[in-house]
């Protein structure tokens, strides 16, 4: 096997799986040819700092209706679906049902922000910001 079957992370020394494009320990880019590893260094540098997991709940769980965290972790289509939900709800108010859509939003994103608080840095980064999940 060459260093391309299973290629090595440059940042952290992780051998990942043939074909991944993203560390599995600390998400850096393994696009690029592989260098030797020569130390540890902390899994919270580079794109890592991008995102705050703890800024990304707390706009889930106080703005999370307009998709301000989605919009953050870089996760547009989130965002967007949730931003226009919310907008959709609230037209429907006037007759009702809006009440039922916005409710259930703010209860889906009160939700998501406590799941973003309870996930370790890393799982935070892997989950929402490179995985894209929504919970």
């Amino acid at each position: 096997m060459t260093q391309f079957d299973n290629p090595t992370c440059s940042r952290c020394g992780m051998s990942n799986t043939p074909g991944a494009q993203f560390c599995s320990r600390c998400g850096a880019s393994l696009t690029s040819v592989s260098m030797p590893f020569t130390g540890y260094q902390s899994p919270l540098q580079g794109s890592m700092q991008d995102v705050n997991k703890i800024a990304a709940g707390l706009l889930a769980i106080f703005l999370g209706w307009t998709g301000a965290h989605g919009f953050y972790t870089k996760n547009y289509t989130m965002g967007i679906i949730i931003l226009g939900l919310s907008l959709l709800g609230f037209l429907l108010t006037l007759i009702g049902i809006g009440v039922l859509i916005v409710s259930g939003l703010y209860i889906f994103t009160f939700v998501q922000g406590i799941m973003y608080l309870v996930n370790s840095d890393l799982d935070f980064y892997r989950k929402y910001v490179l995985e894209k999940r929504w919970i």
